[in-house]
């Protein structure tokens, strides 16, 4: 529960940060070498192609790594780097392999 909320559902997202594992659905990273960009709704399936496992949330081609990335929620299973897993993209399959983000690695340094 939120002390000190400071915005709207602070203490579901709270609750949620303390108990990680019991989240269904994760964000990761996807990245492909070739095929078109996956888009917003684009389906994520599993190596079977039989199990939807997923949805994209957004994804373009990245001028800066030459490849299509993308941002999606799958089931929390399947969100171990390098995984292969597959996007529907009109009718299509394509492989995308799970990776960590940011995908460009930032040169920021933090100070404390």
């Amino acid at each position: 529960m939120c002390k000190d909320p400071k915005f709207p559902g602070c203490s579901i997202i709270t609750d949620q940060l303390k108990n990680r594992s019991a989240l269904k659905n994760k964000r990761i990273g996807l990245i492909c070498e070739s095929g078109p960009p996956a888009r917003n709704g684009a389906k994520i399936f599993d190596q079977s192609l039989q199990l939807e496992i997923g949805v994209i949330t957004s994804g373009c081609f990245s001028p800066t790594l030459s490849k299509n990335i993308a941002m999606a929620y799958v089931k929390s299973e399947y969100c171990e780097n390098d995984r292969q897993l597959f996007v529907q993209i009109r009718q299509k399959f394509y492989p995308y392999t799970v990776t960590k983000m940011p995908f460009v690695a930032t040169k920021y340094v933090r100070r404390s």
